[in-house]
Formats: structure tokens, sequence, C-alpha cells
């Protein structure tokens, strides 16, 4: 946006979108500044990324006793479901994650959800 300007309006784009003004908050805090919903977005699946691996570690770890195999991790992830700031994650059979993607539209340097 900073760089298309105004060539930038009327774009569209699919993104997963964040509007949570407790995370942002949380974000504010622990960085002194505030961000748009795009980049909270990406700082709040990188939180989520990071609890899913701790509680699948701990889950694990139990389960072995110790240190666990990559076949159970792949296991485990398979049947895994996580809720966190972005949403509920799942994974299906191949480990992938889907997860919800809005439309969004740039208008007046900004971002928009439109769907």
């Amino acid at each position: 946006i900073d760089t298309l300007g105004a060539l930038a309006n009327n774009i569209y784009l699919m993104q997963l979108w964040l509007d949570n003004p407790a995370f942002l908050a949380k974000y504010k805090a622990a960085f002194g500044t505030e961000t748009d919903p795009t980049n909270l977005t990406f700082a709040a699946m990188g939180y989520d990324a990071i609890k899913i691996v701790a509680s699948l570690s701990e889950e694990l770890e139990k389960d072995a006793q110790g240190r666990p195999s990559g076949e159970a991790l792949r296991a485990k992830i398979r049947t895994l479901q996580y809720s966190g700031i972005t949403g509920t994650t799942q994974f299906d059979s191949y480990g992938r994650s889907f997860k919800r993607e809005k439309l969004l539209k740039i208008e007046a340097g900004a971002f928009h959800l439109v769907k």
C-alpha cells in the first residue's frame, strides 16, 4: 500500500483476518506499538503455531515417556483440534492445515474487510 499509494485502491485479496482487541492490546504492550489487522494476523498465526507445537510436545512426551518419534508426531497432528487466537486449527490426513480466509479490499490506503 505504501509503495503503490492510490494505485492500490480497489485491489482485492484473500487473507486471514484477525480483529481481536485483546490480542491487539497484548501486542501493543509487548512491542510498544499498534499494528494493522493484517500484520496482527501474522503475529497471531505465529503465536498459535508456537502454542500448537508446545501442546503437541507435552502430549507426545507424556505418551512416549521420553523423546517422541516422527511417526508419533505425524499421527498426533492428524487428530489435533486446537482452539487459538486465529480460530480452530485442524490438520487433514496429509498434515495440512486449513483456515477460513476473508476477502479484503484496499481503499483509501487501508485494508477493509469485504466478506
